[in-house]
């Protein structure tokens, strides 16, 4: 005998499931300073003030940073930095780098980044200068530079008594966005500026980045919605935060001048 069809179905209960991360970040983040692991040494030296205004001395100890040869190799652009890790002998000897022109919580900071940490907004702030110096001069973390970069910009206000020295920073460190808000700040105060900033130490590619910044507001006032000038390959009026959005999903670099990423852009387009 068959038997009756029935009807009614069973409805399946769905269950979010648990899923674990992938555990990679997390491991190379612990091994951050694990003496017992590192192959390099960093000693940076650290000054010290001790007692009071009429008997303050001062003394300088060394704070030693611990670190792994193939994260400094895979952290950066250049090599000056991988280059000085390099093992000085035959074997497997921890090698020793003695860093002079750092500060040593500063580059602890950007040792920190390269094994994957996240720096805090306080940490950005009260140290951006010196962490964009560090990333420029040693070639690595870039994508931090650009970050302490983004924090430095959103941070300071800019004036006629700063401006100057903002720009002729941006100009010896490559940092396009705060170069772009300089020759903003440039173009909306003009008048306020003629006769009372020298310009005679700046370099001669302002001239083009003053133009853009020109451009740029004239765009803006017309269509008054929008201050990125041009079409949609338009490059040489882009903003830097879509050139190096750009140039980000392409998979090229991001770091350099404006003139710098237009090339880089044009080039692979």
């Amino acid at each position: 005998m068959r038997l009756p069809i029935s009807s009614s179905s069973t409805t399946r209960t769905k269950v979010n499931q648990f899923i674990p991360t992938n555990p990679l970040n997390t491991i190379i983040l612990s091994k951050f300073m694990h003496e017992e692991s590192a192959d390099v040494v960093f000693e940076i030296e650290s000054e010290n003030e001790t007692g009071g205004r009429s008997s303050r001395k001062r003394s300088k100890t060394t704070v030693k940073l611990y670190a792994h040869r193939f994260i400094i190799e895979e952290g950066g652009t250049s090599s000056l930095l991988a280059d000085i890790c390099k093992p000085s002998g035959e074997g497997g000897d921890i090698t020793t780098v003695s860093i002079t022109d750092v500060k040593p919580d500063v580059f602890k900071h950007v040792l920190f980044y390269l094994y994957g940490g996240k720096l805090s907004n306080d940490e950005l702030k009260n140290n951006a200068k010196d962490i964009i110096n560090v990333c420029d001069k040693y070639g690595i973390a870039i994508s931090l530079k650009l970050e302490a970069e983004a924090c430095y910009v959103n941070t300071t206000t800019l004036s006629i008594d700063n401006v100057l020295d903002n720009l002729l920073f941006a100009d010896s460190k490559n940092l396009a966005a705060l170069k772009e808000a300089a020759m903003d700040y440039i173009v909306e105060n003009g008048e306020s500026i003629i006769g009372k900033v020298s310009f005679d130490d700046v370099s001669g590619s302002t001239v083009t980045d003053v133009l853009t910044a020109m451009s740029r507001s004239s765009k803006k006032k017309d269509n008054g919605t929008s201050d990125e000038a041009g079409g949609t390959n338009d490059y040489n009026t882009m903003r830097v935060a879509t050139l190096r959005k750009m140039l980000h999903e392409k998979g090229l670099n991001v770091d350099g001048s404006r003139e710098a990423l237009v090339g880089l852009l044009k080039e692979n387009s």
